[in-house]
């Protein structure tokens, strides 16, 4: 064998060992690649599944609004209802002429309440109120 020879062979060799070194670090960087691949798929599942869970959410949150529009919208014509009902109580009440005064000479009969039953007015107004409120929101299906 000739210098020639041998000069080509050890260039050779090292050109093959260039070539593994290349290839090792390009397989690192292929594995490094893999592994971030499958992390990102691993991420788009979980997305997809976070994705999923918000549409099941706002879904529940849609049927939910639908239901309480419908109770208030309910509950709105009762009111408009029972409005129109006090405004026709008030119109009579204000067309019915006023209680003819007891004559002076004759002093109205006083019976005296027993203690044990006190009856003010803002006690009855508060029954009133009570009913009132009662009688609105039973017919919107509110179990009070």
């Amino acid at each position: 064998m000739s210098i020639i020879g041998i000069g080509m062979d050890l260039l050779l060799g090292v050109l093959l060992v260039v070539a593994i070194a290349f290839g090792v670090r390009l397989e690192k960087k292929l594995k490094a690649l893999r592994q971030g691949q499958e992390s990102f798929a691993q991420a788009v599942r979980e997305l997809d599944a976070a994705a999923r869970r918000a549409e099941a959410g706002l879904a529940g949150l849609r049927e939910a609004t639908d239901e309480v529009h419908d109770s208030l919208h309910d509950r709105i014509l009762k009111a408009r209802e029972l409005k129109q009902q006090l405004d026709v109580q008030i119109a009579k009440a204000e067309r019915t002429p006023a209680p003819v005064a007891a004559p002076a000479a004759i002093p109205p009969l006083e019976r005296p309440r027993p203690a044990a039953f006190p009856q003010s007015k803002p006690a009855v107004d508060r029954v009133l109120a009570r009913r009132f409120d009662e009688d609105l929101f039973e017919s919107a299906g509110d179990p009070r």
